[in-house]
């Protein structure tokens, strides 16, 4: 009988040495933790327009060659408030917004740490801020639609902080 439990103990102990994971449990309970944290802080933290609170995920078929980014917007980890660093920025594209009577896309973007439902929910976070922002400096919210490609759209994939963005695009809308 003892042989019996010691050859299953060993058995299930060898097939769990040998399942794959992306982190060790001690980093994924902590990163889990960190990550809720974190969100409750960004959620005191960012603006969030009620209007832009459903994600949506982008079809990439609409990306063309006449399409334009006129910037993006970088975030820190797991945030969506925009820094004083991006605030010419805004300003600029808020002025040819309304100058040129344009439309623009905003695209928010993640890194690819966290699950696919948080990140897009994250990415549109970022996008309504951009789009709040772009508000406050007086275009037309009706020419604005921000969307969310989650973390389906790195630029780096080596470098998360590039992927921590909202990309300001003309001829989307």
């Amino acid at each position: 009988m003892l042989k019996k439990s010691l050859s299953v103990l060993s058995l299930f102990l060898l097939l769990n040495a040998c399942s794959s994971t992306k982190e060790p449990i001690s980093a994924a309970t902590s990163s889990t933790t960190e990550q809720s944290t974190q969100t409750n802080t960004s959620l005191q933290e960012g603006s969030l327009d009620n209007s832009s609170a459903n994600p949506k995920l982008t079809d990439n078929s609409l990306s063309t060659s006449k399409n334009t980014v006129e910037g993006s917007v970088y975030f820190d980890f797991d945030k969506y408030n925009i820094k004083a660093q991006y605030q010419n920025l805004l300003k600029d594209n808020a002025q040819k917004i309304v100058t040129d009577s344009a439309s623009v896309r905003i695209e928010g973007n993640t890194d690819d740490v966290g699950s696919t439902e948080y990140n897009i929910a994250l990415g549109q976070r970022r996008a309504a801020a951009v789009e709040n922002a772009l508000v406050a400096e007086g275009v037309d919210k009706s020419k604005i639609e921000a969307v969310s490609n989650g973390s389906t759209k790195p630029l780096d994939a080596s470098d998360k902080a590039k992927n921590r963005r909202a990309d300001i695009i003309f001829g989307n809308k």
